[in-house]
């Protein structure tokens, strides 16, 4: 059943959302959807939990006076916090070369040719495409050799990690569920002044997913 698929995926840390899932996230919006979903995740100590429009689904932690779910959830908080560094610096890239002066959100496609025009016509935007490669998380753009191909190994990176799906031919990318997630956990924590996450990461290493 596909439905114990998705629950599954949920528990397993994935965010379902309506640009990787929409069918996951059409039953999800359900009474019986919601039902199902939260009498599987209690039994892990979880809950169903999402964006206010609904657009993503992720399992949330429902007792954090759990000392063992309470370490789990500041550690996936920290990871978040690490990898916010190298995203932060893809979306002030992305926003320069669009000209536009916020964030996009879930269902936003970024067109490779946009991109590609606007890099070649400004020093600082390809600059700043250069300086992506410095984030471990975009290392393999920096045996690249072109500022198409660099272009093209960060957005493939952004989309293997799940924040970004690409129609198939790499011309448009469309931002998912997960990178809209991150964003908001991330801009919730710097509201908190949580300081003990907020320490400097070290970027030198690979990012682990949970």
């Amino acid at each position: 059943m596909e439905e114990k698929n998705w629950l599954r995926r949920l528990i397993s840390g994935e965010i379902l959302c309506i640009v990787t899932d929409k069918k996951a996230v059409d039953w999800l919006v359900t009474n019986s959807g919601q039902e199902y979903a939260n009498l599987g995740l209690d039994y892990v100590g979880m809950q169903l939990a999402s964006d206010e429009q609904q657009t993503y689904f992720y399992a949330a932690y429902n007792n954090l006076n759990d000392k063992a779910d309470a370490k789990a959830l500041k550690s996936h908080l920290q990871y978040i916090v690490n990898l916010m560094h190298p995203l932060l610096a893809f979306l002030d890239f992305i926003a320069q070369a669009n000209d536009d002066d916020q964030y996009a959100d879930i269902e936003h496609i970024y067109r490779y040719s946009e991109l590609i025009t606007a890099i070649e016509n400004s020093q600082a935007i390809e600059e700043s495409l250069r300086a992506l490669s410095s984030h471990s998380l975009f290392r393999t753009a920096r045996s690249k050799s072109s500022l198409g191909e660099k272009l093209s190994s960060v957005l493939k990176t952004m989309e293997e990690e799940g924040f970004l799906l690409s129609d198939g031919s790499g011309t448009h990318y469309t931002v998912t569920g997960k990178l809209a997630y991150y964003i908001k956990l991330f801009e919730e924590i710097v509201q908190h002044q949580a300081p003990s996450l907020m320490e400097q990461s070290d970027d030198s290493q690979k990012e682990l997913m949970i």
